[in-house]
């Protein structure tokens, strides 16, 4: 029942939140439905991180908003390595600056990071996303997301769905 359950449920979803699902859904559990719980990571499973970014970006032109998100992947690691306990924001602030003068183009740490800050609410879900969870919800199954970002980064628009509690 769960196989046929999970084949239903995951149709036209993107593959990596069919994956998500397919891990937890094939795992053997001794709990009842009711404590089974399945877990997303935020950025790049429920959330068009990427998209977001790129529009962020785009005053730069495609192009120039490519090379500076390739590059910003490689500083974020760097950043996140080199400074391990800092906030979600100073990564992103950091790593965008960094990105952005690897490319020729300065924009400081504290601009970058108001330009993120201003952005963030404009961040979407991928478009299947608020139908799978509440499919799984009315299955009976809890659901949790994770997530790096700062407590005043919260996935407001998910909660507001009514699908996720915070």
């Amino acid at each position: 029942c769960r196989t046929k359950d999970f084949f239903e449920i995951s149709k036209g979803h993107h593959p990596s939140r069919v994956m998500a699902l397919l891990l937890f859904v094939t795992r053997r559990f001794v709990v009842s439905v009711r404590n089974q719980w399945v877990s997303f990571d935020c950025f790049g499973t429920l959330v068009d991180w990427q998209a977001w970014f790129t529009e962020v970006l785009g005053p730069l032109g495609s192009e120039a908003a490519a090379n500076v998100i390739r590059a910003y992947h490689a500083h974020e690691r760097v950043v996140e390595r080199d400074y391990p306990h800092r906030s979600y924001k100073d990564v992103l602030a950091t790593a965008l600056s960094r990105a952005m003068a690897e490319r020729g183009a300065f924009l400081g740490p504290q601009d970058a990071r108001e330009i993120l800050t201003q952005a963030w609410p404009a961040m979407r879900l991928f478009d299947d996303v608020e139908d799978m969870l509440a499919e799984l919800r009315s299955r009976g199954y809890r659901l949790a997301v994770l997530t790096n970002c700062d407590e005043d980064q919260r996935l407001i628009r998910i909660v507001n769905t009514g699908i996720l509690v915070a």
